[in-house]
């Protein structure tokens, strides 16, 4: 599926379990972000997406993050799981991972993260 390509600035692509989509939606509420839903890794990777909410309990994340990344180096990836630990967070950053939330969603931690990746600037992979 190919998309128009809009202005992505605001617009992040959940690729997330269906149940995870309100408590996102709430935690993003009086803000301007574009929650979209994407129904697999290569449909989030289409989508003019400049943050991708990835669940790393669903999908093999590594693999996930370096396929949406090797097509669009400049989208953050944010992990959302229940396993946060040290161990996971630095493997998260060293796999190419902008950030990592944790489930159940605590809407201020999520919504700081969302709006930093969503502030900060694009980055591309260090070859």
């Amino acid at each position: 599926m190919t998309y128009a390509t809009p202005n992505t600035s605001k617009v992040i692509a959940g690729l997330v379990r269906e149940q995870d989509l309100g408590p996102i939606q709430e935690s993003l509420m009086d803000t301007d972000v574009v929650l979209t839903h994407a129904n697999d890794v290569q449909d989030a990777a289409n989508m003019p997406a400049a943050v991708v909410l990835l669940d790393a309990d669903v999908y093999l994340w590594q693999a996930a993050v370096d396929q949406i990344r090797d097509q669009k180096p400049w989208v953050r990836v944010i992990l959302v799981t229940q396993r946060v630990d040290a161990r996971m967070w630095v493997d998260a950053l060293n796999g190419g991972a902008y950030d990592l939330v944790s489930r159940p969603y605590h809407a201020r931690e999520l919504r700081s993260v969302v709006l930093g990746a969503l502030d900060s600037p694009p980055s591309s992979r260090a070859a």
